[in-house]
């Protein structure tokens, strides 16, 4: 429960509750890539260094592609290096010598294109799991701060 208990939730009650449903949402993706060899990460990095190539018609730096999915460039680089061991990226220096560019493999391309109906359906049932749950959160809350007004019928039907 949070600083103000039974009274009302607090803002980090709701961003830990958001925290949960993200952790819930990579546990439904984590079962739409079971048997791709794919791990959520190399999922996630693989997903975003397509929608820069798609964006900018050329190959991303391996920069652009931690600063995509807000993740360390350190965790980044290990991700592609993995991707590159299994074929599913190819990477070389850019011409300042500095950086990685990264293309996607025809292999990549097809497994992404593969999961896509998987992961997309997953999300959607993510979506409704979780909208459920805040309508059920939302009473518990206002029954918890004896809400006078959730007894009329008017506000249970607009949960």
């Amino acid at each position: 429960m949070g600083a103000m208990g039974a009274v009302g939730a607090t803002n980090t009650d709701a961003r830990k509750a958001h925290w949960k449903s993200a952790a819930r949402w990579r546990r439904t993706v984590e079962a739409a890539l079971e048997g791709t060899g794919l791990t959520f990460t190399q999922w996630f990095v693989l997903d975003a260094l397509q929608e820069l190539i798609v964006e900018t018609d050329e190959a991303a730096t391996q920069t652009e592609v931690a600063a995509r999915v807000e993740l360390g460039h350190g965790t980044v680089s290990l991700v592609m290096g993995t991707l590159a061991r299994k074929y599913l990226v190819d990477r070389e220096p850019d011409f300042s010598g500095r950086a990685w560019r990264t293309l996607l493999t025809d292999r990549s391309r097809r497994l992404l294109c593969d999961v896509a109906a998987a992961i997309e359906a997953a999300s959607w049932q993510h979506v409704h799991r979780d909208e459920a749950g805040a309508r059920d959160e939302t009473t518990r809350l206002l029954r918890d701060a004896g809400d006078a007004s959730f007894s009329r019928p008017s506000v249970r039907e607009n949960l």
